[in-house]
C-alpha cells in the first residue's frame, strides 16, 4: 500500500505515513553505523544515566574520524552493531535519546526522493505503516533538526 500522495514538486507534499512499531529495533541494532551526538546529546545522556560528563564520554562516546580527518563524538555500540542502550523492552534512555535517533526516519537524505524513502522502508517496516501521517511541515522540522556533519561542510 503506498503511503504518501505525490504532489506538487516534494512526493512527500501530503505527508507520509510513519508509525513505529512497538518491539521493532531494525534502527538501533543489525547494521553497522554510527550515531552522531552534539554535546547536548552527551549532557541528555548524563541526565539519562545518572553519570557525569567524563564517565558518560568514557562508557559510551567514542572518537570517530571522517575521512576529511575531521574528530566526531559517536554513541558506542556492540560488536554486533547493537546500540548500547537497547535494552529487553527497548531504547533504556527514550526521553534522552540522541537527535539522530529523535528525527529517524525524516533525515535529508531519506527523504531526498521518493526511491530512498522507498529503500529505507525495506530495513524499517513503521515506514509508509499505520494511521500516523506525519505533515509536510514536520517532515520539514524534522529533516532541519539533524544534519550529518558531512552534510554540513
Amino acid at each position: 500500500m503506498i503511503g504518501f500522495v505525490c504532489a506538487g514538486d516534494l512526493f512527500y507534499e501530503n505527508g507520509l505515513r510513519f508509525s513505529c512499531k512497538r518491539g521493532c529495533v531494525a534502527c538501533c541494532a543489525g547494521e553497522p553505523g554510527y550515531v552522531f551526538l552534539s554535546d547536548n546529546d552527551i549532557e541528555n545522556i548524563c541526565e539519562a544515566t545518572g553519570l557525569n560528563l567524563m564517565q558518560v564520554r568514557q562508557a559510551y562516546v567514542r572518537d570517530f574520524v571522517s575521512d576529511k580527518g575531521i574528530h566526531h563524538d559517536v554513541l558506542r555500540e556492540y560488536s554486533n552493531a547493537k546500540c548500547v542502550f537497547l535494552g529487553e523492552s527497548g531504547c533504556m534512555i527514550y526521553q534522552h535519546r540522541p537527535m539522530q535517533c529523535r528525527t529517524y526516519p525524516f533525515w535529508s537524505r531519506i527523504v531526498e526522493s521518493l526511491e530512498k524513502w522507498e529503500s529505507e522502508g525495506a530495513m524499517c517496516p513503521g515506514i509508509n505503516a499505520g494511521k500516523v501521517v506525519v505533515s509536510k511541515d514536520e517532515i520539514e522540522v524534522q529533516k532541519n533538526l539533524f544534519k550529518f556533519p558531512e552534510d554540513l561542510c
